[in-house]
């Protein structure tokens, strides 16, 4: 059942706007101490007068607002300035859509259901809601790794630890710890069903988010989180989201200075990591670095970074030939400026329309294809529901193997081995983009591949109880821990009627959900959109595409510098924005010389309607950037 199926046009119109504020009221009302949106709109009958006008959106006390330049040509590596009052820059909290569903209302998870019971163990829910199940279908690794690609540049929220090292919250043997909630623990207590069977001893390691805290040094209350990247889609996953790293990834000048070019190593891979305990690697080889830390956690993702650290590269090196007068502070932040367009395109244009459908993406007003105004009211910050919920959707994507040197390598011997690139880069690309029918994605349902529910980061155990984690039962964890209400309340969010018996899912869903909640109220945020019936058109549900619709809107619209504004100079000329469109993802993968031929649609399995091109085909159509000859 669709979302515009319970709203008239003209609310449609107005709700793919404003749902980013639904619920801040409330939030505004009860006047918590945390950064919110609290100037709300004035919404009149768009559909009469095709307006909608915004009240003032003030400063929240504490923060400070843009000090420099708010109507400049390019972003700042750490997102202030492109929003005058600074949201969606690094390092602060999440908006909410919904009030906290803390134990306390303040601080403690969420660990009680609507009858005062505790809620099942998230391992319990993992093992009983979303079994293990292997189905490939229609689409490409690609379409797993794009997300993962773009998650890593819009969230990042750190973990509590302790001086100097991380917080144990099991003992060494699995066991549960006597342990303070000050610490910040909130570990997984395992049920006998999971105990020594599928992993070690009675409990997963969880420490808590790390707790924002204010321009003074104070805890926000009620307790909110710290996104430490920017919320833009402005890859700070390859730049960073700060000045000091931006500058530690850029090549140097003779002078010293900051240069054009990113850094490589010796067969054009990512720079070398100068902390060498972050990941596993052969003697010789060594760990990356790159805008976002998360990098090495698996070679697909390290792949992806380095194509578009490459295609930075292959760019700043021609607009040098064509701007020979610019400084290469200037050469730098226009390839920035490009690349992001090019990425924001690909995700737009060619991505998400398969995720929400182009229905949905009308009814938020997040299709591309036409110029589009900013609103200085959207508050673009990443909401905690799309970043501890829905956007993790693509974990069900995850295949069990990835085809490497010829031969097919179960994902558990990859985590944090980045190393693996060293030989065998090009064919871990081509296993991405066009991989064999038998090596796709898998399929998005409720479903996971044993390798994230079991063996997560496992070390080698020789065939005993794994010491790995489960993906699935963190991600239900970490909603817990920061009090994100239930499935049901989202679905009332994105008006869709709550569920008010397990019946009215379908019966194989109702059936595993009762044997472990008491009631449908109480189903978690993660479970409940990972088990919905797909909408026609999309790969998700009705309350996932809501969410995601959401928030894809706010990063458009609240976005100055997003690559289809019509303001000047935060933007492109016609000619220019033409060009930047007709970027894909294969022409990207075909310009880094890493393929010799890919499907038009790198999202999609090749086959008769999807064939494959020659990149020296498409390397001629590489974007003509004597279009910025003298922008």
């Amino acid at each position: 059942m669709g979302i515009s199926m319970f709203f008239s046009t003209t609310q449609l119109v107005i709700l793919s706007v404003l749902f980013f504020s639904n619920s801040l009221a409330q939030e505004c009302s009860a006047k918590t101490t945390h950064d919110v949106l609290c100037g709300l709109p004035e919404v009149v009958d768009a559909a009469s007068t095709g307006t909608i006008n915004f009240k003032p959106v003030h400063l929240v006390q504490g923060y400070e607002a843009c000090k420099g330049d708010s109507a400049g040509k390019y972003r700042t590596a750490d997102g202030t300035c492109n929003n005058v009052f600074n949201h969606g820059s690094a390092n602060r909290p999440p908006r909410r859509l919904l009030p906290n569903a803390y134990d306390d209302g303040v601080n403690s998870p969420r660990t009680r259901d609507t009858r005062g019971a505790a809620l099942p163990a998230a391992t319990n829910v993992s093992r009983t809601v979303h079994p293990m199940k292997d189905v490939n279908k229609r689409f490409t690794i690609m379409l797993m790794q794009w997300g993962q690609f773009i998650d890593h540049d819009l969230t990042g929220f750190p973990i509590s630890s302790e001086v100097d090292r991380s917080i144990k919250c099991c003992g060494p043997n699995g066991e549960a710890l006597n342990f303070r909630p000050d610490r910040e623990c909130f570990p997984i207590l395992l049920t006998p069903e999971d105990a020594g069977v599928r992993f070690v001893g009675n409990c997963m390691e969880f420490a808590r988010s790390v707790a924002a805290r204010d321009p003074a040094g104070k805890k926000i209350i009620p307790r909110e989180q710290v996104n430490s990247v920017t919320s833009f889609m402005d890859a700070s996953m390859v730049y960073g989201s700060s000045e000091e790293l931006q500058r530690e990834l850029r090549e140097e000048t003779v002078g010293g200075q900051p240069g054009f070019l990113m850094k490589v190593s010796p067969s054009d891979l990512l720079p070398r990591n100068p902390e060498e305990d972050i990941c596993i690697h052969r003697p010789g080889e060594f760990c990356f670095l790159a805008g976002d830390t998360r990098v090495n956690e698996q070679p697909g993702l390290a792949t992806i970074h380095t194509v578009f650290v490459r295609l930075h590269n292959r760019i700043a090196r021609e607009l040098d030939l064509l701007r020979p007068n610019d400084t290469d502070e200037e050469i730098f932040q226009l390839t920035r400026k490009i690349l992001i367009a090019i990425i924001q395109n690909i995700h737009y244009n060619e991505w998400l329309p398969i995720i929400i459908g182009r229905r949905t993406m009308r009814e938020f007003g997040i299709q591309t294809g036409s110029r589009s105004q900013y609103v200085a009211s959207v508050d673009p910050r990443i909401t905690n529901a799309f970043s501890t919920a829905a956007f993790r959707f693509g974990h069900s994507l995850i295949p069990r193997q990835f085809v490497i040197g010829g031969r097919n390598r179960p994902l558990r011997e990859l985590f944090n081995r980045p190393d693996e690139l060293f030989n065998n880069f090009n064919d871990v690309l081509q296993s991405l983009v066009s991989p064999l029918r038998t090596q796709g994605a898998q399929t998005f349902d409720r479903f996971f591949t044993g390798e994230v529910t079991g063996h997560l980061f496992e070390p080698e155990n020789n065939g005993k109880p794994s010491r790995g984690l489960d993906l699935v039962a963190l991600n239900i964890q970490r909603g817990r821990d920061h009090g994100l209400p239930p499935y049901n309340k989202f679905r009332q969010f994105c008006g869709l009627p709550k569920l008010t018996r397990f019946d009215q899912l379908p019966a194989d869903v109702a059936l595993v959900f009762e044997q472990v909640y008491n009631s449908p109220d109480d189903i978690d945020l993660f479970s409940g959109i990972m088990s919905e019936p797909r909408e026609p058109g999309q790969l998700v549900g009705g309350t996932l595409a809501c969410l995601l619709g959401n928030q894809f809107h706010a990063l458009k619209y609240g976005d100055r510098f997003y690559f289809e504004t019509d303001r000047m100079p935060e933007g492109f000329t016609d000619d220019q924005l033409a060009d930047i469109r007709r970027m894909t993802l294969a022409h990207v993968c075909c310009q880094v010389k890493a393929v010799l031929k890919v499907q038009s649609r790198a999202f999609e399995i090749p086959n008769n309607s999807n064939g494959f091109e020659l990149c020296s085909d498409l390397r001629d159509a590489f974007i003509d950037l004597t279009l910025f000859q003298n922008f």
